[in-house]
């Protein structure tokens, strides 16, 4: 499936580590309000439960990682499933694509990795999924697929005119104008000339022997 990207990701943010969350939320201009990347990850609309990342947009990608840390809320030490996130990124490493992180350690711009594993392993983390969204803002959309086009239909107003010479007997002719749904015999010239001038068409001529089958067929 193509994606469009609604938000490209700004990676020049720099946040200290541990802040994950918020270098996420900068990177895309998103609110805060989610405690924890777990948190924000369990609020997303758009998710995707595979490894099939985009190859032509960005995504974020939430990852599961448990340990004691000082909630912000009521400033006290919690033991819990904090979340990991980083962005999934095609264009990174000579196109081959690659993971945003925020720094393992210290304070600075993030860094990248090759591997979902790699990020694992560097963060003590658990793959969860991928979305679309964060914090309300959406980053992609899937490019819906054009519909096949459709095989043209016959007008019913597409209609021919045919003089069958002799139909009726020597030098007796007919007119029949037929199209779909339709057919019409005339027995006179002058009918003839105002319905085909009308229509728009101009009469093929045939023999009886043609009209005779029409007779025929159309029994």
């Amino acid at each position: 499936m193509s994606y469009k990207t609604l938000i490209t990701p700004n990676y020049g943010h720099h946040e200290h580590a541990g802040n994950c969350l918020p270098m996420a939320q900068k990177s895309v201009g998103a609110p805060g309000g989610p405690h924890s990347a777990t948190a924000a990850a369990n609020a997303t609309r758009y998710q995707h439960h595979d490894r099939a990342f985009p190859g032509d947009a960005p995504a974020v990608v939430w990852l599961s990682h448990w340990g004691t840390y000082t909630d912000y809320r009521d400033g006290r030490l919690k033991y819990e499933d904090w979340g990991h996130v980083v962005f999934w990124e095609p264009a990174a490493f000579g196109k081959t694509g690659g993971f945003f992180s925020s720094p393992r350690s210290g304070y600075g711009v993030g860094e990248w990795f090759r591997t979902i594993a790699d990020v694992e392993n560097a963060f003590a983390s658990v793959y969860r999924f991928w979305s679309e969204d964060i914090n309300g803002v959406r980053v992609i959309q899937p490019i819906p697929k054009h519909d096949a086009p459709k095989t043209p239909q016959r007008k019913e107003h597409s209609m021919l005119m045919a003089y069958y010479e002799h139909a009726a007997g020597n030098d007796q002719g007919r007119w029949l104008i037929f199209g779909p749904k339709f057919q019409l015999e005339l027995s006179t010239k002058r009918a003839a000339d105002a319905l085909a001038k009308q229509l728009g068409v101009t009469p093929f001529i045939t023999d009886g022997g043609g009209w005779a089958k029409f007779k025929r067929v159309s029994k």
